[in-house]
């Protein structure tokens, strides 16, 4: 008998599920180390926020989804729609 191969796509799943499942416990790990960084550090809690807000990436992922759209022509979402003009290059006529 033929021995079947895995399907390519259970392996890509899996390592999707991984790769999520990663995600979502970095996110929801802060609860559990903010009180021994503000300690250790000595900073609040909206410096710790205002941190990881900007370098842990939110704000990280707001802007490279612009650039994104940017880059690909892709339709901006609605807050940036009256900018759009402004932030997309002019094509030559």
């Amino acid at each position: 008998m033929s021995q079947r191969r895995l399907f390519y796509g259970w392996i890509v799943l899996a390592a999707a599920a991984a790769i999520i499942c990663m995600g979502m416990g970095a996110l929801f790990s802060l609860a559990v180390f903010l009180e021994p960084i503000e300690q250790t550090m000595g900073w609040s809690r909206g410096a710790i926020g205002s941190y990881v807000w900007l370098y842990g990436g939110s704000f990280a992922m707001a802007l490279l989804a612009v650039l994104f759209a940017l880059t690909f022509r892709a339709p901006m979402p609605r807050p940036f729609a009256g900018a759009s003009p402004a932030l997309t290059p002019r094509r030559a006529r």
